[in-house]
């Protein structure tokens, strides 16, 4: 696996020798072996950014219709917060088991790859944002695109943790759950999915889809170095397994769950992924309770 964030001397040389740092950042979800110490210590969490000046939110969960409002998890996440700090955030998706916290290094991804919420080793890790996601803050404040990594051991839908996503698959499931819920430690979020694919982690084509900034340059796109909001959503639209009625827009924030598949190769493939993208939704949309889905014939597929 190739790890996202170098050693300063490497990332010295590299940089010296006009190598973009960007290139080497890659998608987690690898089998790695990790050795774990006794003294693990927790690393800072991000806190929001206070200003002078309070930016209103973009969402208020009371505003959308019809009910039943959205879940809130805040208080989880605040609760959670006072065993470890790295504690960012609770993810849940309606009649799955995915309904847990979230976790985050600010400096890795490698942290709870192999690891429980608490830092003991478990080979099933545990949901982790990508260290480049800012998940602290309201709405304005979050990264364009907060990226959270799963394991999935099988691709079976009823197995255990973000094997659970799989049950998307399934169109008569994907039609009455259409809704992400994610909760910060200071705001509750609803996204639509607008996208269930799959995909590569190192796909030739350059669809960098666990860019978080989403701020990337033509020549970024094109080296797989980099991605920016048009892009992702029309290579996103072009692989869905389905026709999902929403397209997010210029402005708009997504979220993006990742996951192992084996679909294409078995084990033996270990770029092979299962990803899920949500729109996060706003005061001005609706949300109905079921959306009617239409299988997409020919999905674009990843190139391995």
């Amino acid at each position: 696996m190739r790890i996202k964030r170098l050693l300063p001397l490497l990332l010295a040389l590299m940089m010296a020798a006009g190598v973009m740092a960007g290139c080497e950042r890659r998608d987690p979800a690898e089998d790695i072996e990790l050795q774990w110490t006794d003294d693990l210590l927790s690393s800072e969490s991000q806190e929001p950014i206070v200003d002078d000046e309070e930016l209103p939110p973009i969402i208020e969960l009371d505003a959308l219709e019809p009910h039943p409002a959205p879940v809130a998890n805040t208080q989880k996440v605040l609760e959670f917060k006072g065993q470890n700090p790295d504690a960012v955030g609770w993810l849940y998706l309606p009649d799955t088991t995915i309904n847990e916290i979230v976790m985050q290094d600010p400096d890795s991804n490698d942290t709870y790859l192999r690891a429980t919420p608490l830092k003991e080793y478990d080979i099933n890790g545990c949901y982790f944002a990508d260290y480049e996601s800012r998940i602290a803050g309201d709405a304005d404040q979050i990264s364009p695109n907060i990226v959270i990594y799963g394991h999935s051991m099988s691709d079976d839908p009823n197995g255990e943790d973000f094997c659970q996503l799989k049950k998307l698959l399934d169109k008569d499931f994907a039609q009455q759950h259409p809704y992400i819920f994610f909760s910060s430690a200071t705001q509750d979020y609803v996204y639509e999915i607008f996208s269930i694919m799959y995909a590569s982690a190192h796909d030739e084509t350059g669809f960098y889809y666990i860019d978080c900034a989403l701020g990337g340059t033509a020549e970024e796109i094109a080296a797989n170095a980099g991605m920016d909001l048009p892009t992702l959503v029309a290579e996103a639209k072009a692989g869905s397994l389905f026709a999902y009625p929403s397209t997010p827009e210029e402005g708009d924030k997504i979220l993006t769950l990742s996951t192992c598949t084996y679909k294409f190769g078995g084990e033996a493939n270990r770029d092979q992924r299962f990803v899920v993208f949500g729109r996060l939704l706003t005061a001005q949309d609706d949300m109905p309770e079921t959306i009617l889905l239409e299988e997409n014939l020919s999905p674009k597929m990843p190139v391995f």
